[in-house]
Formats: structure tokens, C-alpha cells, sequence
């Protein structure tokens, strides 16, 4: 099955990211003040400091004790960030998941916070139809195919 996260709200509402099976994304802020300080990976990603990374590894690690391989964030393919003209999204505010799992999402310590249909998270599985909420900006997950 693959998905995709359609934005519903926001300046860039109606664009649509696919997330492959064994693959990820990273949700951030696009064109803040300090963007020329944002250390970039040569396919024009941010690089993720060793802090985040960890939160990363250990969401991935907690996944695969529930059957979810393989255990390290390498070894999954980093899709192109998505980036939102948003203020109340942080720089590196959220990484989404597709897993044998299904889909989920992890929080990197954002200032104010990833919602899951409402609620704030730290990280969660999602379901097809949950909306996902950071800053002013809502996406929704859908199934393709």
C-alpha cells in the first residue's frame, strides 16, 4: 500500500507527498531568516543533527519491537522535505514514517508541538483519514491504490 499526506490547510493546501513503503520525510519550515545556516545534504535535505537522529532511531527501535524491520533509519529512503511557508512550524519539526507498521509520525522537539487529530504527540501511528497538524498547516493521510 502506499500513501500520501495531502496538505488541507495553509499556504501550500492541495499539494500532495507520496510516502513509499520504507520511506520517510522529514516536515519543516521553508524560507525562514537563518535558511543560509541550515547545513544541507548534497540531494538539498537538511542534515538532521545527532539529537534528532536519536529521537528518530529510538521511534524506529520502539516500532520494530512491535515487528517493524529494518531497525536502523538508514536503511530507509529519505523522500524530498516538506517544507511549509509557515512561522508556527519549527526548522525540523516532524518525521513521518511508512514501515511494514503501517504509517507514523515522530515529534523532533518542535516548539509548539504535533497534533494527530487534535491531540498533541510525541509520536504515533497514524491511520488513513487522521489529520496531522503542525503549526497553522493540516495534512491529511490518505491510501492510494
Amino acid at each position: 500500500m502506499e500513501y500520501l499526506l495531502e496538505v488541507t490547510t495553509g499556504a501550500e493546501r492541495g499539494e500532495r507527498h507520496k510516502l513509499p513503503l520504507g520511506s520517510y520525510v522529514v516536515i519543516g519550515r521553508a524560507g525562514n531568516e537563518i535558511q543560509h545556516t541550515v547545513q544541507m545534504a548534497a540531494g538539498g535535505d537538511r542534515l538532521l543533527g545527532d539529537e534528532l537522529l536519536a529521537i528518530a532511531e529510538r521511534h524506529i527501535a520502539a516500532r520494530s519491537d512491535r515487528g517493524s524491520s529494518p531497525h536502523r533509519l538508514g536503511v530507509r529512503k529519505r523522500m524530498p522535505d516538506i517544507d511549509f511557508a509557515d512561522a508556527g512550524i519549527s526548522r525540523n519539526h516532524a518525521m513521518v514514517f511508512h514501515d511494514q507498521q503501517g504509517v507514523s509520525i515522530v515529534d523532533l522537539m518542535s516548539t509548539n508541538g504535533t497534533h494527530v487529530n487534535d491531540a498533541i504527540v510525541a509520536d504515533a501511528d497514524l491511520r488513513t483519514g487522521d489529520v496531522i497538524r503542525v503549526g497553522r498547516t493540516e495534512l491529511r493521510l490518505l491510501v492510494v491504490g
